[in-house]
């Protein structure tokens, strides 16, 4: 690995030999390189040398030994339709003020939060903040309608989603994309 020492790192390939020792090859595309897996961080999981897995750890580097990585994170890739990937998300606003208006324009930040997790382990994590801003054309219309608890919990809970959520799905694809992760589709709400 050219990357310096204690460097972070995430990478997705299979665990091919047992060293022992706490310490196993590591393969992906690039090549193979020593990995060191605590015993607790398998978490009872048996791993072959056929199952794609995640790890995330740091590089390190030693005058005299190979360069090897300490293993934070050890996560298995689900597969086929055996998987039971978790999906948890959820939209919020900020509590101080959800809604502000000055002038003509409506200013609101909702932010998602999303996780995915596998075997009780997150493997992607994601929060997106927007930054939201709409122009009242018709004051009075605006203020009538604002004024209706069902109106505007609608708007602040469905029509908001709606809108946004294509963008926040993109962004998760985009994020898994980025750390070589297997692309995951997020439901469409409707």
């Amino acid at each position: 690995l050219s990357l310096n020492d204690d460097a972070k790192v995430v990478l997705q390939g299979n665990i091919v030999n047992n060293l022992g020792d706490e310490k196993y090859i590591f393969k992906d595309a690039t090549g193979e390189v020593v990995v060191e897996i605590d015993d607790e961080d398998w978490m009872g999981r048996k791993v072959t040398a056929e199952n794609v897995v995640i790890i995330s750890g740091e590089v390190d580097k030693d005058h005299n030994k190979p360069t090897k990585i300490d293993v934070e994170c050890l996560g298995a890739i689900p597969v086929g339709e055996q998987a039971s990937l978790q999906i948890n998300w959820k939209m919020m606003y900020p509590k101080e003020q959800a809604f502000k208006i000055v002038d003509n324009i409506m200013q609101l930040a909702p932010m998602f939060e999303i996780s995915l997790s596998y075997e009780n382990q997150t493997i992607y994590s994601h929060k997106s903040i927007f930054q939201v801003l709409i122009t009242i054309t018709e004051k009075d219309k605006f203020e009538e309608l604002w004024n209706n608890e069902e109106v505007r919990t609608y708007f602040k809970d469905k029509q908001i989603l709606k809108t946004l959520w294509p963008i926040v799905r993109q962004q998760v694809l985009d994020g898994l994309s980025r750390l070589s992760l297997p692309p995951i589709s997020l439901p469409w709400i409707m």
